[in-house]
This record gives C-alpha cells, sequence and structure tokens, in this order.
C-alpha cells in the first residue's frame, strides 16, 4: 500500500508541477519574439510577459536571466 501511494504521489508530482514550468516557457517564447520585433512598445509588452513568466515559476533559470 505504501509502495502505491509513494507511485501515485510522484505520479501526480509530474503532472500537476511539470505544466507549470511549460506555461512559463511559453511566456518566455512569446516575450522573446515581442522583443526581437523591436520597437518601445514591442519592448514594454515583452517585459509585462517576461515578468508573468517569472512569477508563474519564480525558480526557473531562465525566467531569472
Amino acid at each position: 500500500m505504501k509502495s502505491f501511494l509513494l507511485w501515485l504521489v510522484l505520479f501526480s508530482v509530474l503532472v500537476f508541477i511539470r505544466p507549470l514550468g511549460l506555461m512559463a516557457e511559453d511566456w518566455l517564447s512569446m516575450a522573446d519574439g515581442l522583443y526581437e520585433q523591436g520597437g518601445v512598445e514591442n519592448y514594454r509588452r515583452s517585459i509585462d510577459v517576461y515578468l508573468k513568466a517569472l512569477k508563474e515559476n519564480p525558480n526557473d533559470y531562465e525566467a531569472n536571466w
């Protein structure tokens, strides 16, 4: 029974925690795209998107870089 609970917890972590990192990566990709387009307005929008990615996953190396 303990082994089953352990596997259930590990599975839950993989299913529910990992997508948070993927969402942050999506935000980072969007922010990178805005930044690469150039222009002051795109730079401002990219900052907001970078901050959103950082808020969703504050321990993400890329978001903190």
